[in-house]
């Protein structure tokens, strides 16, 4: 006779034979639990036999099964998830981007133990993700109770004191600080108390722009004062300052950025900066950057600008054109954040670059317009199943 629990046996044995990450999601996605999980002894034998199972994964594709398990909208697929999840953390070799997911009120107050339990022992990127979900449910606080929010601020409030502690020891270089304070500074923002924002005081003087934008948010969100001067920093690094105006204009306080670079150049060469440091593009600063032209098209103002990179990979290319924008023509200052047009296809600069900006800019406008189509023609399929 073959028993509920052979065939949770079966399950696991066929997952952990994978190398894939999409046949871990396939079969993961494919397997029906409720059939199986008809009273609490049967949820014990699961969980019973997903310890022993768990042994069984390579390291590296195990957290792509819990992947799978938390992208489902499956009751029983989101208990096991929550379970492994708690039970594996300390383990884990990394996890995936479970943050870049959506998730609705239920799935997170049925998620919300796990992450508690997970934030209170995991100070590394396991945390950091876990954090990550919280700050997407953060705005919502009927979503938290109150012993969740002392949870989340003594646990928030025992790394950062100790991420702190550690960068007064050893004075590392700003960008060695790790990235774990800056996402408990926004943790910060929504959930604090007095300890907690004199830790963001702490934060606020150190010389990383990204956590000092972070920490800043944190400390007006409980009604301290953080001066322009502070900010002057985060306003003049081309790596922050379209991220600094972004922030300040989502809490209604672009006032506070710092005159000295409040200049429209300055953020739309800031917002393609922020752009080419991805890894998949230039991966860094470039080394040199300066404006060549602008144009107008549809009440919106675009920056062209040239820029070349020492890199052995792009020094050849000499200088390459890059465009940034649109910007509202209507307001004095405004951030790239929701442009949509900022792009370089790394073509060596020719004459003014007003052509090249303008092909970057028609071809994102096609790729928005074919995207929206397909968005469509998705809800008319529905509509028409329905």
């Amino acid at each position: 006779m073959i028993t509920k629990e052979k065939i949770l046996k079966n399950w696991v044995k066929k997952l952990a034979a994978q190398s894939e990450q999409e046949e871990i999601a396939k079969i993961t996605g494919q397997f029906d639990l409720s059939e199986l999980l008809t009273s609490r002894d049967d949820l014990d034998t699961l969980f019973k036999t997903m310890d022993e199972a768990v042994k069984q994964f390579d390291p590296k594709l195990y957290p792509y099964f819990l992947d799978a398990l938390y992208t489902s909208d499956n009751h029983d697929k989101l208990i096991l998830f929550c379970y492994l999840l708690d039970t594996t953390c300390e383990d884990l070799a990394f996890i995936t981007n479970l943050e870049n997911h959506d998730i609705y009120e239920e799935k997170f107050k049925m998620i919300l133990p796990a992450l508690l339990s997970v934030i209170e022992r995991c100070w590394n990127g396991i945390g950091d993700c876990m954090y990550l979900i919280l700050l997407k449910a953060a705005k919502n606080k009927d979503l938290f109770g109150a012993d969740d929010i002392n949870r989340i601020i003594k646990a928030a409030t025992g790394e950062a004191e100790a991420i702190l502690n550690w960068v007064d020891d050893t004075n590392p270089a700003p960008e060695e600080i790790p990235v774990s304070l800056e996402i408990i500074m926004d943790v910060a923002r929504y959930f604090h108390d007095g300890t907690l924002l004199d830790l963001a005081e702490r934060a606020f003087v150190f010389e990383n722009n990204s956590l000092k934008i972070f920490a800043a948010l944190a400390l007006m969100a409980g009604g301290r004062e953080v001066s322009r001067a502070g900010l002057e920093p985060a306003a003049a690094d081309l790596k922050t300052a379209d991220m600094l105006l972004k922030q300040l204009e989502s809490i209604d306080r672009p006032d506070l950025f710092p005159a000295k670079y409040a200049a429209q150049e300055h953020i739309a060469m800031s917002n393609l900066c922020n752009w080419l440091v991805y890894p998949m593009e230039l991966g860094a600063l470039p080394d040199e950057i300066e404006l060549v032209s602008t144009f107008e098209n549809d009440g919106q103002l675009f920056y062209v600008f040239k820029f070349r990179s020492e890199k052995e990979d792009w020094i050849e290319k000499g200088w390459m054109a890059g465009l940034s924008g649109g910007f509202d023509k209507k307001k004095p200052l405004c951030s790239g954040a929701s442009a949509g047009y900022t792009f370089s296809m790394f073509e060596t600069l020719e004459g003014d670059g007003i052509a090249q900006g303008e092909k970057i800019m028609n071809l994102i406008a096609d790729l928005w317009k074919q995207r929206a189509e397909e968005i469509e023609a998705e809800r008319e399929a529905v509509r028409a199943e329905g």
